[in-house]
């Protein structure tokens, strides 16, 4: 091969490479990129510990979503504060068309109105359930549903076994 087409070959080499990566993000907005935010609340501060088979299914489910190429945001043992910052920064970054997909771990509540996810300093003496002490699944739902995320999936793993005060769970 002549060393002119040689050198034009090295000189175009980049060219591809720039074009593909416009390629790679053509496809992820027609398809949607695989988001998933996976939360195990194992520890709490005033209830039992969940059971040593919670921690070692949740040891299981991030490599298995990065296996099947999500880009997974874990967070453990999160306060009510750092829970919400968590799902509203996941929330924040879901673009139209992206599949995501939220795993929870840990103690959770149900009421007529909808299901909550507790936070790791969860009052057990608290009287009433409501988005005031546990986040609730719903606002997730609706919050996805506005960032027109394409698929939406809900694993919730929750613990109910508990004494509380609560009246409307």
């Amino acid at each position: 091969m002549k060393p002119a087409v040689i050198a034009a070959l090295l000189l175009a080499m980049p060219a591809v490479g720039w074009a593909q990566a416009p390629l790679k993000q053509r496809i992820e907005q027609k398809q949607g990129r695989k988001l998933a935010l996976v939360v195990g609340n194992l520890n709490y501060a005033k209830l039992h510990a969940l059971l040593p088979g919670s921690k070692a299914a949740l040891d299981l489910i991030q490599p298995a979503l990065e296996r099947a190429e999500f880009v997974v945001t874990p967070v453990a043992d999160a306060n009510y504060a750092n829970l919400k910052e968590a799902i509203e920064r996941f929330v924040a970054g879901v673009r139209e068309g992206d599949i995501c997909l939220f795993y929870y771990s840990g103690y959770a509540v149900q009421n007529e109105e909808d299901d909550y996810l507790l936070p790791a300093d969860f009052d057990p003496s608290t009287e009433s359930m409501d988005a005031k002490v546990a986040y609730p699944v719903s606002a997730l739902a609706r919050n996805l549903e506005v960032k027109k995320a394409r698929i939406k999936m809900f694993f919730v793993e929750g613990d109910r076994n508990f004494d509380s005060n609560l009246t409307n769970a």
